[in-house]
């Protein structure tokens, strides 16, 4: 641990940074990567506090685990040769208050990015998968743009109190995003979900979403379990044919007035119970 040492220059000959080198380096301010560098490793900047700014070199294909945990970054740039970031790379790290993840990230890990703070608005260009917890309470997120395929994780973005815009990307077709168990919970400051071609709302979706509105389900099959239990401000729905509504999927939506569902839909106990 060098808890003095203030900027950092590479040679161009380095090729790799292995575990936890800058570890606790606190009044970290500044770092030069070589270009030649594929491989950052590890907790390599964990707890580097001092809010320096980093453009990671542009060779390396992934952002390993803890590398950045509970770090201060001014500024990031992540090259377009990195395809995954890793397991807990972010987190309760102070970011950016914008971050855009490319199109050639397929991957972003279990905790990632969780209790990161300061991170208000993050773009997705596109993804394959971003894993359970990944956003987990980041309590200064607004605003997230998804792409129109991909898997986003259980409890993903659970606990984002202050996430008011889920966004997708204006492109036409079919969504392919599947949401897991709980990826919204808790957010109590959403206000709308604009996914009305998804297949699936899975169970505890949105549960506790206390300011999630007018919903258009009229292409969703299936809603899960508890999926909008206490989204007290729900107004209006629209349930597709055929659809599956689970137990308990609307109870305590107390303000719902509107509900249009469709022909041949099949309702479990309490589905609308105390509404």
């Amino acid at each position: 641990m060098n808890t003095g040492l203030v900027a950092i220059n590479l040679p161009s000959k380095l090729q790799s940074i292995e575990f936890a080198t800058f570890k606790g380096c606190y009044h970290l301010k500044n770092i030069s990567f070589g270009k030649n560098i594929t491989f950052i490793g590890a907790s390599c900047f964990e707890n580097a506090l001092n809010f320096f700014s980093v453009i990671l070199p542009p060779k390396i294909t992934s952002i390993s685990g803890n590398c950045f945990k509970n770090a201060s970054l001014a500024s990031l740039e992540i090259p377009e040769s990195v395809t995954t970031i890793g397991v807990m790379a972010f987190e309760d790290c102070h970011l950016p208050e914008k971050l855009t993840i490319s199109a050639k990230i397929y991957n972003v890990d279990v905790f990632a990015f969780h209790g990161s703070k300061n991170l208000k608005v993050i773009h997705f260009l596109g993804i394959t998968n971003i894993a359970y917890t990944g956003f987990l309470e980041c309590q200064d997120l607004v605003e997230v743009l998804l792409p129109q395929k991909g898997r986003i994780g259980y409890d993903c973005f659970k606990g984002c109190k202050n996430l008011k815009f889920v966004r997708k990307h204006m492109t036409s077709g079919y969504n392919e995003l599947g949401f897991q168990t709980n990826a919204f919970q808790d957010c109590i400051n959403l206000q709308e979900f604009p996914f009305s071609y998804t297949y699936s709302i899975n169970d505890e979706l949105f549960k506790n979403c206390i300011n999630l509105q007018n919903l258009d389900l009229e292409k969703t099959r299936y809603i899960g379990s508890m999926a909008f239990y206490n989204c007290s401000n729900l107004t209006c729905v629209h349930i597709a044919d055929n659809a599956y509504v689970e137990y308990a999927s609307f109870q305590y939506c107390v303000n719902l007035k509107y509900v249009y569902l469709g022909k041949f839909c099949k309702l479990y106990p309490d589905a609308f119970s105390d509404c």
